[in-house]
């Protein structure tokens, strides 16, 4: 199991050619999920999202993404 956290101006998720969600700016995890993984696996990585810290800007007129 793995998942990327990325900071986006704006994402989606489409199935087939259909829309099924989006966002505008803010964060996006991509998770990679195989038959061996176990709920225990997901457990850890929940918790690790969850403490995760997201620092802040690097320069004053810097955008957010």
């Amino acid at each position: 199991m793995k998942i990327v956290l990325q900071r986006v101006s704006q994402a989606n998720v489409k199935v087939d050619t259909e829309i099924v969600g989006k966002i505008n700016k803010g964060l996006m995890l991509l998770i990679g999920v195989d038959e061996a993984d176990e709920i225990s696996d997901a457990d850890w990585l929940v918790k690790k999202i969850l403490h995760v810290r997201i620092l802040g800007r690097r320069r004053k007129n810097e955008s957010f993404c």
